[in-house]
């Protein structure tokens, strides 16, 4: 599990839960309290349903990849400004998006800060 996978489950949940919200109360029967994101065969079933659903206004991969990469950005220059610093002389001005190795990169390095970051916001 990365912060690119993570951050794709919440965006289908929440795409569930708006557009859908008799389904998503039906996996969340099946998931028992755990996250969808630790569920990969609910997941990769949800996402099936819902896919057609979701495309019917936009590609759902462009869309989540620029949704991500801008949530990571943001999360990045909250926790790690400096860091974020570094990763914007490495995309040489092109966006987060437009660069999936770095973006898979940079949400390995912060996924343990956000994790941390979390546990100490429900402290």
């Amino acid at each position: 599990v990365n912060y690119t996978s993570t951050k794709i489950a919440e965006n289908l949940e929440n795409d569930t839960r708006r557009l859908c919200p008799e389904l998503w109360e039906k996996y969340e029967a099946k998931l028992e309290g755990e996250p969808l994101v630790l569920r990969p065969d609910l997941f990769e079933e949800l996402g099936d349903i819902m896919k057609p659903i979701i495309t019917a206004d936009f590609d759902i991969v462009g869309y989540r990849s620029v949704t991500v990469a801008e949530q990571l950005e943001s999360d990045t220059r909250r926790l790690r400004p400096e860091l974020w610093e570094k990763y914007e002389e490495k995309l040489e001005g092109e966006p987060l998006a437009g660069r999936p190795d770095l973006l898979e990169e940079l949400g390995n390095v912060m996924q343990p800060i956000l994790a941390a970051d979390f546990e100490k916001s429900v402290e």
